[in-house]
């Protein structure tokens, strides 16, 4: 009984201070960003914001790893989403970001802040990638939100649309750690017993869509 205790408190205690760490470390990164956004330093305000990024996806790696990722579904507009992405990324990324207009009347319920951290994943993969375009859009395909990320390079490799990217999830790359989260998140999201997922294709350069229902 001891150890079944000890054990589940110790789990409980890395999660929380990993939490905090983060939240401290993300402390400083703000205000090192308000800095260089002050002195227009983009080379200081890219590195800054990868790293803030990265924080954010250690700690959801570790939950969804540890099977406590939960989402906390709100309304939202997710055209709206996408425009304010696209507004936070252009500046550290050397690509064009499109944002494709749909019904601006549209609603999702999704985790906001989840789903923008897989479509930031996407959209960090895709400017590796793609040769002067990044483009974002979302629809309703047959009662679900789908939010795509797409780019203009020579696409995903067919062994990895073949697995879903599965096959590069289990690797330690960014790109596989991207995808195992947002299949996560994507799983999580749930309605009357149907869940969400994602899918990877190729148009005329990789295509990173997520399906919420």
């Amino acid at each position: 009984m001891n150890n079944i205790a000890i054990g589940q408190s110790a789990e409980f205690f890395n999660v929380d201070i990993a939490a905090a760490y983060i939240h401290d470390v993300k402390n400083h990164l703000n205000f090192l960003l308000t800095k260089a956004d002050q002195e227009q330093d983009m080379e200081v305000m890219q590195v800054l914001m990868d790293a803030d990024f990265k924080l954010n996806n250690l700690l959801a790696l570790y939950k969804a790893q540890g099977g406590i990722l939960s989402v906390e579904v709100n309304a939202v507009s997710p055209l709206s989403m996408l425009h304010m992405l696209a507004v936070s990324y252009q500046p550290i990324t050397k690509k064009k970001l499109i944002v494709h207009e749909g019904d601006e009347s549209m609603i999702a319920y999704v985790d906001q802040g989840l789903v923008e951290l897989c479509l930031g994943n996407a959209i960090h993969n895709a400017d590796r990638f793609a040769r002067d375009e990044i483009r974002l859009s979302v629809r309703t395909e047959n009662g679900m939100t789908v939010f795509t990320v797409s780019d203009d390079g020579d696409g995903y490799p067919e062994n990895i649309v073949a697995s879903g990217g599965s096959e590069v999830a289990k690797s330690s790359s960014s790109s596989g750690l991207g995808f195992y989260l947002s299949s996560k998140i994507a799983s999580q999201h749930v309605n009357k017993g149907e869940h969400g997922f994602i899918r990877l294709s190729n148009d005329q350069g990789a295509v990173f869509e997520m399906f919420l229902p």
